[in-house]
């Protein structure tokens, strides 16, 4: 009898040293992800993957009409995966070398996305060209914001800003990433100020998400724009307090119905 008692105790040790070190290599598992480092030739193999050709300075002619380099990279976790992201802008040039400015010049963007594997880090997609974005030849910038649409998608939000007839509109683009590749869902709507022509109105919103209301698409949970301040829109003769607007998506890109058409 002490004999049994002995032996269920040192089992009960052993199973508890069995199951704790287990969840101790998952956890180190899960930290460990979020640590790992892209390598640092990771941008030259990357244009190297996309332009067939190494970069010779910060911008490398890739076309008869166009020079490229880096806008931004960026690391992520994605289904217990680690990636990494590479994005290049292709600006136009005219026959002189002079990079294109205008209010409609826009930039080509292409991208390069690893994963890390066993084997180390593999080219997982590559496309070039497949969007269009800025203004008067560029980019305004790289800070590039992760939001998480869901615990199923990842978005990357590219910040958007331009003038239209005195009117300052900023906002972001959204791309997901699936399939292991890139596709914009849509632009969320966040700012816009009139300060140069009577009356003068503004408003500034903050992103959020929020439960889908809809059922569609379920995934894609609904994002709310809070709003401080005042708008004045096309159908009106007053200033009047901007409203919070939903976005929904549709199957294909974020829209809103409730935004109706500013004065400008």
């Amino acid at each position: 009898m002490k004999y049994h008692k002995n032996f269920i105790f040192r089992l009960i040790i052993v199973l508890t040293f069995i199951v704790y070190g287990c969840s101790a290599n998952k956890v180190k598992t899960a930290t460990n992800i979020d640590m790992i480092p892209a390598p640092p030739d990771i941008v030259r193999r990357a244009f190297e993957d996309l332009f067939a050709t190494t970069p010779v300075s910060e911008k490398t002619k890739t076309a008869k009409n166009e020079i490229s380099s880096l806008w931004f990279e960026k690391s992520f976790n994605h289904s217990n995966d680690r990636f990494h992201a590479v994005f290049f802008k292709s600006q136009f040039i005219n026959d002189k070398g002079e990079i294109a400015e205008c209010h409609t010049c826009e930039v080509n963007i292409s991208q390069a996305t690893y994963k890390f594997t066993a084997s180390g880090w593999i080219l997982l997609s590559k496309d070039r060209n497949p969007f269009r974005h800025g203004a008067w030849g560029d980019v305004i910038s790289n800070q590039i914001e992760i939001i998480n649409i869901s615990n199923e998608i990842l978005t990357f939000g590219i910040p958007t800003s331009y003038f239209m007839m005195g009117i300052l509109v900023e906002g972001i683009n959204l791309l997901e990433f699936t399939n292991n590749s890139w596709r914009d869902i849509g632009h969320i709507h966040l700012l816009s100020e009139n300060n140069d022509v009577e009356p003068i109105w503004g408003y500034k919103g903050k992103l959020s998400i929020i439960e889908n209301t809809n059922n569609l698409y379920s995934k894609y949970s609904d994002i709310l724009v809070t709003v401080t301040g005042t708008v004045k829109y096309a159908n009106s003769v007053k200033v009047v307090p901007a409203k919070n607007v939903i976005y929904r998506f549709n199957g294909s890109k974020y829209l809103c119905k409730e935004c109706q058409d500013e004065d400008v």
